[in-house]
């Protein structure tokens, strides 16, 4: 029987690597994302063909889990175990963009706008990828601003999250590595009541990793806000480049009223993290959850 992985690695009968259908559907969408940014910059007056309907594509909430729930308590365990500043400054990002650990370690002061209190996680890697990636706009929520605005003062434009050497995207960091240690360093301060309980195991969901994170995020939020709100935070459609376009770019003679009207969806998720999130996991944790100190 193959397995996911397995599927993956099958060659063609002339010796090509297979490719997943969901990288298929990636590549149809990003020659389609291209002519219709063609079309919206006048470069041609033809729409943008539609995309094909490809047999295998499996959506992100169709797909296994990858690690199981996790609670607050053990958050606020995960968060007091980080004893490394930019570990910290991690974390604490990745739980307010629901789970995204490559996308924060990959973050730019580019992508920030704290004037809007919003992550935009496509930013300037779409021009420069020439790929189309579901990629959501975050609100900027609990501890996030004040992070955001001291790595943004120190390295502006740049890459945000720094350990020794350089910024921590640029290494060849496990990150993998990185939440197992934290998860053993939190497990050595647990009580003997949270032992007994067992917090922080494995259980028949699997471990607690970065992925347990994105999944109590999700599901957190689905009984809080609406479809839409789910959407636009977790990447299930994509914003289009136009709209990104108005709502980011300097000199845009759009309104902040159009764009606080474009971004409802996403002031939505914020209410309910500053308003129920953060305060959940902050009796858990000495670090200070709240939005403003």
């Amino acid at each position: 029987m193959f397995t996911a992985k397995s599927k993956l690695k099958t060659l063609t009968p002339d010796g090509k690597p297979r490719l997943h259908p969901n990288t298929i559907a990636d590549i149809i969408g990003s020659a389609v994302e291209a002519c219709a940014l063609a079309k919206s910059d006048s470069l041609t007056t033809h729409n943008p063909p539609k995309i094909p309907f490809i047999a295998g594509v499996t959506a992100p909430e169709d797909r296994d889990p990858k690690g199981r729930y996790i609670s607050f308590e053990e958050l606020g365990l995960l968060i007091d175990a980080c004893k490394r500043p930019h570990i910290l400054d991690l974390l604490l990002l990745d739980i307010g963009c629901g789970g995204r650990i490559g996308a924060v370690a990959d973050m730019t002061g580019a992508k920030v706008r704290l004037d809007l209190g919003v992550i935009d996680l496509l930013g300037e890697g779409f021009v420069e990828t020439n790929r189309l990636k579901k990629t959501p706009i975050i609100p900027v929520t609990g501890p996030m601003e004040r992070i955001l605005s001291r790595l943004v003062a120190a390295n502006r434009d740049g890459f945000l999250i720094h350990e020794t050497g350089g910024p921590i995207s640029a290494g060849a960091r496990n990150f993998t590595q990185i939440i197992q240690r934290l998860v053993a360093r939190a497990h050595s301060a647990r009580t003997p009541d949270q032992v007994k309980r067992k917090v922080l195991e494995p259980t028949e969901q699997g471990n607690v990793n970065w992925y347990s994170i994105r999944r109590t995020f999700a599901d957190w939020l689905d009984e809080r806000v609406s479809d839409a709100a789910i959407s636009a935070v977790m990447g299930h459609f994509e914003i289009s480049s136009r709209t990104r376009r108005q709502l980011f770019e300097a000199g845009s003679p759009t309104t902040d009223l159009y764009k606080r009207r474009k971004l409802g969806p996403v002031l939505e998720v914020a209410a309910v993290l500053d308003g129920e999130w953060w305060p959940s996991i902050q009796p858990f944790t000495t670090v200070d959850l709240r939005r403003e100190t």
